[in-house]
């Protein structure tokens, strides 16, 4: 399955693109840039077209267990 991670900097451009991509075949999930950094797998995503949020992790795992140790990204200097 080919699933898609747009991440927005702001809320107006994420519902914007949202709107537009409602009905793409591929599974978007969408959520804000700075919220992905604060929280990475924890992060609250929306997929199209559903209303619902559910974590990043959930959404990439998909029933499977999650990575509990380790990194998903170097240090960001922001």
């Amino acid at each position: 399955m080919t699933r898609f991670l747009f991440l927005a900097p702001s809320d107006d451009l994420l519902h914007f693109v949202a709107e537009k991509l409602q009905r793409c075949k591929h599974t978007l999930y969408f959520g804000l840039l700075r919220d992905f950094l604060e929280q990475t797998l924890t992060l609250p995503v929306k997929t199209n077209p559903s209303p619902v949020s559910l974590p990043l992790s959930s959404a990439l795992f998909e029933g499977k267990d999650a990575q509990h140790t380790g990194t998903i990204l170097p240090p960001i200097a922001v």
